[in-house]
């Protein structure tokens, strides 16, 4: 046993987001407030009309990094943070997303992008192909399966993401090293593409399919002529 009373017992390394993040580890708004402001102009004009009226009501894009769930297959989450560290505020946000993660298809309900997917389906196609179970906002990220997109291969014809046509389904991979799990409907090509889609929390948009959401495609499908 040593006698130097400056040796500290070694402690376990366990992934966790810092309260006090570095300073490249900004929010989204972090960092549009320090953008040029040529980016931050254009960033704002191609969302849309629907983008900018929903921005205040997305978490996400608010977030510190510690505020967001963790990765993985979890059962506790602890925020050790001082007074304004935005402990209460990430809780209560992620017990919203458990409620709105999984939305009835009735017209005049709020959906998510897979509910809004699965209602043009039955409005064009009638009965669903498949029964889907009800699901988190981490869904699928514990076993890294793109159940997703499996699911899109299964049901719809996949085709370039370079050639969209109105009415294709897009799928996004939001973030780097996750699965893809966001979907939207191509609303109009040529000089101006857009695409609806739905944000969890405040209901369904159309945006410009622009350079940052272009990035994030993956893969494109069309519907079916009939139910396979």
């Amino acid at each position: 046993m040593s006698n130097n009373i400056t040796d500290k017992p070694e402690l376990p390394k366990v992934g966790m987001r810092s309260t006090l993040s570095a300073l490249d580890l900004k929010s989204g708004a972090g960092w549009l407030a320090s953008a040029d402001a040529a980016v931050r102009d254009r960033f704002l004009s191609e969302i849309g009309e629907g983008g900018l009226c929903a921005l205040p009501f997305l978490f996400e894009f608010w977030a510190l990094p510690h505020q967001l769930p963790p990765e993985g297959d979890w059962r506790s989450w602890v925020i050790m943070g001082g007074r304004g560290a935005g402990k209460t505020r990430a809780g209560s946000e992620w017990v919203r997303s458990m409620v709105e993660g999984f939305k009835p298809l009735d017209k005049g309900v709020g959906t998510d992008c897979l509910g809004l997917l699965r209602g043009v389906w039955r409005a064009r196609l009638g009965r669903e192909p498949e029964a889907v179970p009800t699901y988190s906002m981490d869904w699928s990220e514990p076993q890294g399966e793109e159940r997703m997109w499996a699911a899109a291969r299964r049901h719809l014809t996949e085709k370039s993401p370079d050639e969209p046509a109105a009415g294709d389904v897009l799928l996004f991979r939001m973030r780097d090293g996750r699965v893809a799990k966001h979907v939207g409907i191509v609303s109009a090509t040529g000089a101006v593409p857009r695409f609806i889609h739905a944000y969890s929390g405040y209901g369904v948009v159309e945006n410009t399919l622009s350079d940052p959401w272009r990035r994030r495609v993956v893969a494109c499908f069309e519907f079916p002529l009939e139910d396979k």
